[in-house]
């Protein structure tokens, strides 16, 4: 009889513990919501992510359903400046800011409708601990605008490896 309880016990600890996932790991990376995946371009350092393949033109515009989380790699320059997009698609703000050195990160916010990136392309000059990215993309303010209109632009990100806060941050941009 005792052998027959000590099974049974077992038997139920054994079904709770897989039927949930209390005891799953956790991934150490951010997870910010984003509506799309984006691959992977560019060499970084070492961490590995899934990633979801996507065309070349992403459109980062609002529906009706809730944006997937998706987990934004911020040892990789071209995630950053991507979830960069989305957070000002989403009128996030603070996650926007936190993309950013302290000197952009205090600008006032540019509310968009949508935000359409047309292309991401890093260039050549880039070294290990700064990333230079063309950026075309298409937008639609809210509104009047605060500095941008509605429209094509075509931009330069400038992203700098900051050791300290383990991330790339974007610290100038602008047109050409």
């Amino acid at each position: 009889m005792n052998n027959i309880c000590k099974a049974m016990a077992l038997a139920a600890l054994f079904l709770m513990l897989t039927s949930c996932n209390v005891f799953a790991a956790k991934p150490a990376e951010t997870q910010i919501p984003i509506a799309t995946g984006f691959p992977t371009l560019t060499p970084a350092p070492a961490l590995t992510t899934t990633q979801v393949p996507q065309s070349k033109a992403t459109s980062v515009l609002s529906t009706q359903t809730p944006p997937v989380p998706v987990t934004v790699d911020r040892r990789n320059p071209e995630s950053v400046l991507r979830a960069y997009f989305d957070a000002w698609q989403r009128s996030d703000w603070p996650v926007q800011a936190s993309m950013m050195s302290a000197n952009y990160a205090q600008m006032a916010p540019e509310p968009v409708d949508s935000i359409s990136i047309m292309e991401i392309q890093p260039l050549s000059s880039s070294s290990l601990t700064e990333r230079i990215y063309h950026v075309t993309f298409e937008i639609k303010v809210k509104g009047p605008g605060v500095s941008m209109h509605n429209g094509r632009y075509e931009w330069s990100y400038y992203l700098t490896w900051d050791a300290k806060r383990g991330s790339w941050l974007i610290t100038n941009y602008g047109a050409g």
